[in-house]
């Protein structure tokens, strides 16, 4: 009973906290401050999952056999002396 007690006057304790900032500090800006995290975390994730896919593909084309593979040729093999 007593750590429900607890628990309950915590969670009352923090809202309490949180309002009193909230009501010192104005808005706006702490909602700009949490779109540009936000948005931070997303072009991180959407980075992770780009470059999860590219190593993906990677072992997948260590797998294919040599004649799906196709050469496309260079410069210098096209100038034999």
């Amino acid at each position: 009973m007593i750590e429900i007690c607890l628990l309950s006057f915590g969670a009352v304790l923090l809202l309490g906290s949180i309002g009193a900032f909230f009501l010192y500090i104005p808005f706006l800006p702490i909602a700009v401050v949490v779109v540009i995290f936000l948005g931070m975390a997303v072009t991180f994730l959407i980075g992770v999952w780009v470059g999860s896919t590219r190593v993906w593909r990677r072992r997948r084309r260590k797998h294919v056999s040599p004649q799906m593979l196709h050469v496309v040729p260079t410069s210098a093999s096209l100038h034999t002396e």
